[in-house]
């Protein structure tokens, strides 16, 4: 069985911290690699920002091309497709897959229809809902121009799609709701990389130490994840809660105006050490933010199905969240998460009251939540069920 995959991919260390389709797939190989099947030869095809030239690597029957990605704007629309498309289809050539299958952004998952009349997708986001998290006044003009673009594009690939792993089912009501009732579902999940399921033994038989509550945010920092609604809220509640410490990790470069914002409004309490903002961080740096942390929050405006509450849910933690896109499809409200309105500061601040004030609630939630993620998220797993969707797809 071979198999071609178009998807983003790391190429470097510095890149294995991020979250989203990159660390998606990195995950879903490393459990390939694991399962080590003996009839599967996999090759994923990348453009990265880290090469300078097209680059191979092999490890054992998964093999990774690596695309230079052009830097300029222009470039990043125009060159980098187009570079990625003619590599792709002199592999494709080479090797004649069985099977094409295209992950997550507009570029790969265009790619991978045009280019194999055998292929499946995984839709890891809806740019629909990104529009929808900015308000209609906060949208300039180049902004709205590069939503028509990709939603005209979004729409294009929705109603194509003939087999589709669906991370959550919103993805597949909204391919139905643009005509497309001829797709085969195929409802697997993203993995999670093992480090967490390991950190999560280590958490449960570690002693506590000292009293102090870390409340931990993980996500590119751009206003749809609603890092200023957790800020205001941990604000209101820090003079109450001397013990309370607020850490910020995800990148600033997608939205550096609303970063300084941000940094601004912590003000004093940055200062003091009571909110610390990482930038973006490394494989090893994250999963050290997620130890010293006990409370996950993730007060997003729009969503698919975050990684990071996944991986929150592996570690064992209690997590508030919104009801927003797929994530009441990952989160039993109450149980194994809180799930609260979009934007809502007040509710945000009085339920993380409620959490910083009772142990025994937070250890109720982190409790469920990590027996549903070592069900639902291991990598092995994932990896064995896409195995068998490339397999029926493939055959029928």
């Amino acid at each position: 069985m071979k198999i071609i995959m178009l998807s983003e991919y790391p190429f470097a260390e510095a890149e294995q911290g991020l979250g989203g389709i990159m660390q998606a797939t990195f995950q879903l190989l490393e459990g390939f690699s694991a399962l080590n099947l003996p009839d599967l030869e996999l090759h994923v095809i990348t453009t990265s920002n880290f090469c300078l030239t097209s680059e191979v690597r092999r490890s054992g029957n998964i093999v990774c091309h690596f695309v230079p990605r052009a830097q300029s704007t222009l470039g990043h629309m125009i060159v980098s497709p187009l570079r990625l498309f003619l590599y792709a289809r002199r592999i494709i050539n080479q090797i004649q897959p069985d099977l094409i299958h295209g992950q997550g952004t507009v570029t790969y998952l265009i790619l991978s229809l045009l280019l194999g009349k055998r292929n499946i997708q995984t839709v890891h986001g809806l740019y629909r809902n990104e529009q929808a998290a900015i308000p209609k006044d906060q949208q300039s003009t180049a902004v709205r121009l590069k939503f028509a673009v990709k939603l005209a594009l979004e729409r294009w690939y929705l109603r194509r799609i003939r087999n589709l792993i669906a991370i959550t089912g919103q993805i597949v009501q909204v391919m139905g709701d643009e005509g497309n009732h001829a797709v085969r579902v195929f409802n697997i999940n993203n993995a999670i990389d093992r480090a967490f399921f390991d950190l999560a033994k280590k958490r449960l038989s570690a002693a506590p130490t000292g009293n102090s509550i870390n409340i931990l945010f993980v996500a590119a920092i751009t206003q749809r994840k609603g890092l200023h609604v957790l800020v205001e809220a941990f604000k209101r509640l820090a003079p109450k809660y001397p013990n309370i410490q607020l850490t910020v990790v995800g990148i600033w470069d997608w939205a550096p105006e609303y970063v300084q914002e941000q940094l601004a409004a912590c003000g004093e309490l940055q200062t003091k050490g009571r909110v610390v903002f990482t930038g973006g961080v490394g494989r090893e740096r994250l999963i050290q933010a997620f130890d010293e942390a006990d409370i996950f929050v993730l007060p997003s405006f729009s969503e698919s199905a975050p990684m990071v509450i996944s991986q929150a849910m592996c570690v064992g933690m209690p997590i508030l969240t919104t009801r927003v896109g797929g994530i009441p499809e990952m989160i039993e409200q109450g149980v194994t998460g809180v799930m609260l309105e979009a934007g809502d500061v007040d509710a945000l601040t009085a339920e993380l009251a409620r959490l910083i004030e009772n142990p025994a609630a937070r250890q109720q939630l982190a409790t469920a939540a990590r027996k549903v993620g070592f069900q639902r998220y291991h990598p092995e797993s994932i990896a064995r069920s896409t195995a068998a969707a490339y397999n029926e797809v493939i055959v029928n």
